[in-house]
């Protein structure tokens, strides 16, 4: 299982949820995903890695994008 890496957009948006374990309970292959309102089951790779500025609107973020909590 790899650490979650997260991208300081998405720790500093009001949208942002945290981490979510979407494997079953018990199960020793757990699937651990950040996870926000705009994308609730798993943010993608190019974002958290902060390939990709979320002021853009990104495929599958139902027209939710970066706003700045602070």
């Amino acid at each position: 299982m790899s650490t979650p890496i997260l991208a300081e957009q998405c720790s500093t948006c009001i949208h942002f949820i945290g981490l979510k374990n979407f494997g079953k309970f018990g199960d020793f292959r757990e699937d651990i995903r950040t996870v926000c309102k705009a994308f609730s089951k798993g943010i993608p790779r190019d974002i958290v890695l902060d390939e990709f500025d979320h002021t853009k609107k990104h495929k599958g973020d139902k027209g939710i994008t970066y706003a700045s909590a602070i």
